[in-house]
């Protein structure tokens, strides 16, 4: 059970260290003031994002680390996991707006606000999970 436990907290001390970067990137993004820099910011955050989901979603990744530790949790697990095609194509689709030029300044900043909302959401109600899972929960059901 140690090493298992232990084996789960090292997948999540990585996953962690994701999460920090992706609220470095998240930071940057909010504070671009052209079209330019945005599409280059979520250019690089897709590439990052995409990447992360593929580490989350593997044999060794989050839903690992939570089966292991809390099974009982999967199912919300699962539900945040289902959200990683939509949040990939709205950090795309913000590229590709940006790229592009948006109709109108005010449409670029309420997308990007929305896409750095929904990240937002979305991982931290994936770290809260995760701190559930791994610290909180003794492995139970209530």
């Amino acid at each position: 059970m140690t090493v298992r436990r232990t084996e789960s907290a090292n997948n999540a001390d990585r996953i962690v260290h994701e999460h920090r970067q992706l609220a470095g990137m998240l930071r940057e993004l909010a504070e671009a003031e052209d079209a330019a820099t945005i599409a280059r910011l979520a250019v690089s955050l897709h590439g990052m994002l995409a990447g992360h989901f593929v580490r989350e979603e593997a044999d060794d990744g989050l839903r690992a680390a939570v089966l292991r530790a809390s099974p009982h949790l999967i199912d919300r697990l699962e539900g945040i996991i289902a959200e990683h095609p939509a949040l990939l194509e709205a950090v795309r689709g913000l590229a590709e707006m940006a790229a592009e030029g948006a109709p109108a300044a005010g449409q670029l900043s309420t997308t990007v606000a929305e896409a750095i909302r929904l990240l937002r959401d979305h991982e931290g109600r994936e770290s809260g999970l995760l701190s559930a899972a791994l610290w909180d929960d003794v492995g139970g059901e209530g």
